[in-house]
C-alpha cells in the first residue's frame, strides 16, 4: 500500500513537469479539441485580459488523467503555473480531460470570495456540459472562460445565467420564424412566383452585375485589410504566457458528463 502511495505522488509530480515544458501560451490543447480559430480567441482574449487586470486565467485540455484524481492532477498544475499575483493568489485553471468526460475549474485562495465553489460549479452544469454533451468543445470552453472573465470583471452570475437562456431563445425563434418562412414561400402559386422573378431579372440584371463587380472589388479590399491586420498580430505575438507566483488551495468545483 505505501509502494502504491509514492507512486501515485511520483507520477503526479512528474505529470506536472511535463506539462509545464510545453506550456508557453494561456490555452494548452493537448487533446486536439479546439479549433484554430476558437484556440486564438482565447488565447488573445485571456492575455488581453491579463495585461488589463491583475487576474490570470489558464486552459488546460489533456489527452488524459492517467487514472489520476482530476483535483490532484488540476492542483498540481495550478501550482507549478503559478496563475495570479504571489500577493492576491489571483488565478483561476479550467482543467478539461475529454476522454475522462471530465472538468474542473481551479481556483486561487484571492478569488475564492468571488468564484465561490458555488459559482463555480454552475458554470461547469450549466454553461460547460451541456456543451461537452454535444461534443462542442469549441462553445463549451469559450463560454466558460467569457463566463469566467465577465464575473472577475464584476458581472453577477445570475444576469449572465439569464443573459445565456435569452441567447438560446433567441435562436430558437428565430429557427421558428425561417422554418415558417419557408413553408409560407412553398405556398406561393408558381406562376406567380415565375412572373414576380422574369420582372425581378429584367429590370435588376444590370444594377446586378454593376453590384457583384463591386462587391468583388470591396471583398479584395477587406481581404487585404484582413492579412494586413493578421500580420501585425502575429508580430505581436511573440510574448510567452507565464503565471508570477499565485498559490491555490483546493478552492473550485469538478463535474463530469
Amino acid at each position: 500500500m505505501k509502494k502504491i502511495f509514492i507512486l501515485l505522488i511520483f507520477s503526479i509530480f512528474c505529470f506536472g513537469d511535463n506539462l509545464i515544458k510545453l506550456h508557453n501560451r494561456p490555452v494548452l490543447d493537448e487533446a486536439g479539441v479546439l479549433s484554430a480559430k476558437t484556440k486564438a480567441y482565447l488565447n488573445k482574449l485571456i492575455m488581453q485580459f491579463d495585461k488589463n487586470s491583475t487576474n490570470q486565467i489558464s486552459v488546460v485540455i489533456l489527452k488524459s488523467l492517467n487514472k489520476i484524481p482530476i483535483e490532484d492532477v488540476s492542483i498540481k498544475i495550478a501550482r507549478e503555473l503559478k496563475l495570479g499575483d504571489k500577493e492576491h493568489n489571483n488565478g483561476v485553471l479550467i482543467l478539461v480531460a475529454p476522454n475522462e468526460k471530465k472538468v474542473r475549474i481551479e481556483v486561487g485562495y484571492g478569488l475564492e470570495g468571488i468564484l465561490t465553489d458555488l459559482v463555480s460549479k454552475k458554470i461547469i452544469s450549466s454553461i460547460m456540459i451541456p456543451n461537452f454533451k454535444n461534443d462542442n468543445y469549441n462553445a463549451g470552453i469559450k463560454d466558460g472562460v467569457e463566463t469566467i472573465i465577465a464575473i472577475l470583471s464584476g458581472t453577477d452570475f445570475k444576469k449572465i445565467v439569464k443573459k445565456h437562456n435569452y441567447y438560446d431563445l433567441f435562436i430558437l425563434g428565430v429557427f421558428l420564424i425561417f422554418f415558417f418562412f419557408i413553408i409560407l414561400k412553398s405556398k406561393l402559386d408558381e406562376k406567380t412566383s415565375k412572373y414576380m422573378y422574369q420582372k425581378y431579372k429584367k429590370n435588376h440584371l444590370d444594377d446586378e452585375d454593376n453590384n457583384l463587380e463591386d462587391l468583388a472589388i470591396t471583398g479584395l479590399g477587406i481581404a487585404s485589410m484582413l492579412r494586413d491586420r493578421r500580420g501585425r498580430d502575429n508580430s505581436n505575438d511573440d510574448s510567452g504566457f507565464s503565471g508570477r507566483g499565485g498559490d491555490f488551495g483546493g478552492g473550485g468545483a469538478s463535474g463530469s458528463w
